[in-house]
């Protein structure tokens, strides 16, 4: 008996759930009298640009949930599309709650059709799953105008607008820009997805269509808007806060995904790229690289110099959050106030730095015997010059 949880075991549920109904909606529209293969090849087509409309507005759904909370002046303009369409908390409910049930009795429909052909022996199960090229082209489509919009908000009002629109004038550009960025990473990572998904699954003879390469890249090209976007917001952000262990995390997120996309926006440039090794082969560089950097060190040393420096307001209390790698620039700081005192606020900086070491001296030496590390000769060496720098201050 093969493992449930074993590659093979999940990549067949992912075929028979997603990838089979998916490629065989024709058999829902079947069921209700329509047109089939090759009787009526027009209307068929049409029936494919709808089914690929009403598979994209879950995503638009969550993709709009997503926007709207990124960024306040696409939130305002959707408000006021809404307004102008008068459609009130109730009836949005009704269109969405019943567009979401049609596209999933359309998906649930079809592969239930599909099983019980196959299980009467009416059609055999194909090797090579793929979509029709105008349901994906229709797909994509809806989501590169919602995608289209947005990167033309942000490219107007983040990257270029910044002085000149009374919107930003109202809300301040600093506290604008510093909005929503976990949320566009989130957003350009679920686009990566769908727009991978997308050229994987429409092909015709092995090769992708032009129109679905060029939607593709279109909408690759709307998500590196988004990265970029949530980048510069983080950078605004840690400016303005300093960094944390979350936000390298997710500057590294935004480096996975613009590489990604990168190497996407290749595979609709040049058909024969292999992009799902290049990409495959690019994680685990990144990664690995990854794993190397100290990321409590690299916080800890980048916020004491901009505290040191008058830009950031010192944040004594994060010091607890880091490991013990970060003590050294707390030390830092701790020699660098005792001699600046005359500094407003440099008598609480001390005490709670103060606070601070003796907590982590504390538990320093009241650690278990496998916890012991190479960096404990240098740690010991950071808390002798503590006491030393304190004993002289007093």
């Amino acid at each position: 008996m093969k493992d449930i949880f074993s590659v093979e075991s999940i990549s067949l549920t992912l075929r028979r759930v997603l990838l089979v109904p998916l490629s065989n909606l024709d058999f829902f529209f079947s069921s209700l009298k329509l047109p089939k293969s090759g009787e009526n090849k027009r209307l068929r087509n049409i029936i494919y640009a709808f089914a690929g409309i009403m598979l994209s507005l879950p995503f638009v759904v969550l993709l709009l949930s997503l926007l709207t909370k990124a960024d306040p002046i696409f939130s305002d303009m959707y408000d006021h599309l809404i307004d102008s369409l008068h459609i009130n908390l109730t009836a949005g409910r009704f269109i969405v709650d019943l567009t979401l049930g049609f596209t999933l009795s359309m998906i649930v429909g079809a592969s239930l059709i599909y099983a019980s052909l196959e299980k009467n022996g009416t059609i055999e199960e194909s090797k090579m799953i793929t979509l029709n090229p105008l349901l994906g082209f229709c797909f994509t489509l809806i989501l590169n105008i919602l995608l289209g919009v947005f990167s033309y908000i942000q490219i107007r009002y983040l990257f270029i607008g910044e002085q000149f629109n009374k919107i930003i004038e109202e809300i301040g550009y600093a506290q604008y820009a510093r909005e929503g960025f976990f949320e566009l990473c989130y957003a350009s990572f679920i686009v990566f997805l769908l727009a991978a998904t997308v050229l994987w699954l429409c092909r015709k003879e092995e090769k992708n269509p032009i129109y679905i390469r060029i939607s593709v890249l279109l909408m690759s090209l709307f998500s590196v808007v988004l990265a970029v976007s949530s980048a510069k917001r983080m950078l605004l952000y840690v400016k303005e806060y300093g960094l944390s262990v979350k936000r390298i995390s997710t500057f590294f997120g935004i480096t996975v995904i613009t590489v990604s996309l990168f190497w996407l926006l290749m595979k609709c440039v040049f058909s024969k790229l292999k992009a799902l090794k290049v990409i495959g082969i690019s994680l685990v560089i990144l990664i690995t690289a990854y794993s190397f950097v100290n990321i409590d060190r690299v916080t800890s040393s980048y916020n004491v110099g901009e505290y040191m420096s008058g830009t950031l307001s010192p944040d004594v209390k994060y010091f607890h959050e880091l490991t013990y790698t970060s003590i050294d620039d707390a030390l830092k700081l701790y020699e660098y106030t005792i001699n600046n005192q005359d500094k407003d606020g440099s008598t609480q900086i001390i005490q709670n730095l103060e606070r601070y070491f003796n907590k982590k001296q504390s538990l320093f030496t009241e650690r278990e015997i496998f916890s012991y590390t190479y960096d404990d000769i240098r740690i010991s060496k950071v808390f002798k010059t503590y006491v030393t720098i304190r004993d002289i201050s007093d």
